[in-house]
């Protein structure tokens, strides 16, 4: 990829299972913002991905990520990003809220 990022870049979306166990009514987006963040590395660089809207394709857990989901029950649901560079890897953050501890990461190529 040139890295021109204009509207035609690919779109990663990442489907996942949000149990919620905060004791009330929370969106799974919002807890997903908090805890995870994508990055792509360049020889200079470390760029966070932007948010993309959710492919057609998954338009009930793009609707399930804006919904209150009861304590106690689980959902699917989906986050998308927009890709800079297909050839480089994208890497996946885990933290404990938004300025928590790395509680891991996953990286995720492109082949």
């Amino acid at each position: 990829s040139d890295g021109d990022f204009g509207d035609n870049r690919p779109i990663l979306s990442i489907l996942y299972d949000f149990t919620n166990t905060s004791g009330e009514p929370l969106e799974p987006y919002i807890a997903w913002t908090a805890c995870f963040s994508c990055t792509q590395e360049t020889d200079v660089t470390i760029e966070d991905l932007d948010a993309a809207p959710d492919p057609e394709a998954y338009s009930s857990e793009s609707e399930m990520s804006f919904t209150n989901v009861k304590d106690g029950a689980t959902v699917q649901s989906v986050m998308s990003y927009y890709i800079n560079y297909t050839d480089r890897p994208v890497t996946l953050t885990a933290r404990q809220g938004v300025f928590g501890d790395v509680l891991g990461e996953k990286i995720i190529s492109f082949e």
